[in-house]
């Protein structure tokens, strides 16, 4: 996409196209292109600087003649995207889904625990997913220790939620 924007912008086919033509200007033209003529979300637009700087990163490396021009490039902030807040679920959508679990089997006591487990400690599936036996206390003070991204660790307190099970 960027070679047909630069092409359809200088004329110059991508064949012939010196770098020193992609400089950070056209750059960022095409990035603002991408974000009003087409409609591209921010997310998107950074996407496509993320690609256009690791070729640029290579640049800098493979052609030390072009190292300005890549510098420049290279400095072309990201843009900040907004936060969506996340839905969640209510005590009664989650008490729903947890009805109709049959805890009968096995896997519908396993599932059960789990989903439990997720909803009361806030643990993310990758937390949960490392969680070893031992890490778990289920007593009157019934508690989960997590490792979470960035090798946080925190201890969770569920005692209600854990004793149920």
């Amino acid at each position: 996409m960027l070679l047909q924007f630069v092409d359809r912008e200088t004329g110059i086919a991508p064949t012939a196209l010196p770098v020193a033509t992609l400089d950070a200007g056209i750059i960022l033209r095409f990035l603002e292109g991408l974000e009003k003529n087409r409609g591209n979300s921010v997310i998107s637009r950074n996407l496509r600087l993320t690609a256009i700087r690791s070729f640029y990163r290579m640049v800098a490396f493979c052609d030390p003649a072009s190292a300005g021009v890549a510098t420049h490039v290279l400095a072309i902030p990201l843009k900040r995207a907004g936060t969506h807040v996340r839905p969640y679920l209510t005590r009664d959508e989650m008490e729903a889904i947890l009805a109709s679990i049959d805890r009968t089997q096995w896997r519908g006591r396993r599932d059960y625990a789990l989903l439990l487990t997720l909803y009361y400690t806030g643990a993310r599936v990758s937390e949960i997913g490392t969680l070893q036996r031992n890490e778990v206390t289920i007593a009157s003070k019934s508690h989960v220790q997590l490792h979470g991204k960035g090798r946080k660790d925190r201890v969770v307190r569920s005692g209600r939620a854990l004793r149920g099970l």
